[in-house]
């Protein structure tokens, strides 16, 4: 139980807002508003519409719904990228405020430390981007109740990778330089979204470049095959889509998220605060 109280003791002190949180909350809904605007505009939004549906030659008309898909990935992206600046400053803040040291003199374990610091920064992101989630599923609302469902499975997906991510950046910001780290992440985040493209390369090249695709394939988080797009898309076109979500969750949440917090630890313990 003792352990218990003290992970939760620093998840809370990183759930209470500061002023960047605030910042993000604002900057996000000044990016998501107007395209909800939009949505319920019915002129408005037939004319943008039209104008991206005439920059491509194979496509009449854009559904109205695309804009859910839009306002949906604007709202992932922005976390995605607030992310990579809450998430590899939760320890390095602590370093520079000396509240670190404070903590590790109270007999403390590294690991309720480095754990709740974890848990409260991926929940902080979490109920921020679950109130982009709520305005997007009152526009979703008024305007077309039958993708409420998609909305819903789509911000569980996307809670669940920035739980990923989380345990990603504080992996790489613990064991590379602060800038490099976050570099690490970006990449491994980019990587992991265009890993599907990778599985067909491994199928159109044959011999070893297609065998070390292949490897590529399955060491690498695959977060294209469930994506927020992906899932609204479907729904707003209708057409099936075939996701193992078993797999899916075991292999990104059980396997990853732990062995990068398990990596970012090992980094965290063997240094000297």
């Amino acid at each position: 139980m003792g352990s218990i109280s003290t992970v939760a003791k620093i998840t809370v002190k990183e759930l209470l807002f500061r002023i960047e949180q605030y910042a993000i909350l604002g900057v996000g809904l000044l990016i998501i508003l107007p395209t909800g605007i939009l949505y319920l505009n019915d002129s408005l939004a037939e004319q943008v519409l039209s104008m991206a549906a005439a920059t491509s030659p194979d496509i009449v008309q854009l559904p109205r719904d695309t804009l859910v898909s839009s306002m949906f990935l604007l709202a992932e992206l922005f976390i995605t990228v607030s992310a990579l600046f809450t998430i590899s400053m939760l320890i390095s803040r602590d370093i520079q405020q000396k509240t670190l040291s404070l903590f590790l003199s109270k007999s403390m374990p590294r690991w309720h430390y480095f754990l709740g610091k974890y848990i409260g920064g991926t929940a902080s992101l979490c109920i921020t981007f679950s109130f982009y989630a709520v305005i997007i599923f009152f526009f979703v609302l008024v305007q077309s109740p039958s993708l409420l469902s998609t909305i819903v499975i789509s911000t569980l997906f996307v809670i669940l990778k920035l739980a990923l991510l989380s345990a990603l950046i504080m992996s790489s910001t613990e064991r590379f330089l602060g800038w490099l780290g976050a570099m690490v992440a970006v990449l491994y985040y980019i990587f992991g979204h265009i890993n599907i493209k990778i599985l067909e390369w491994s199928i159109i090249y044959e011999g070893l470049w297609g065998d070390m695709l292949k490897v590529v394939y399955y060491i690498l988080p695959n977060l294209s095959e469930v994506s927020s797009w992906s899932l609204i898309s479907a729904a707003v076109e209708n057409y099936p889509i075939h996701i193992n979500y078993t797999y899916w969750f075991a292999k990104q949440i059980g396997v990853y998220t732990i062995g990068f917090l398990f990596i970012g630890y090992l980094s965290f313990k063997r240094k000297s605060y």
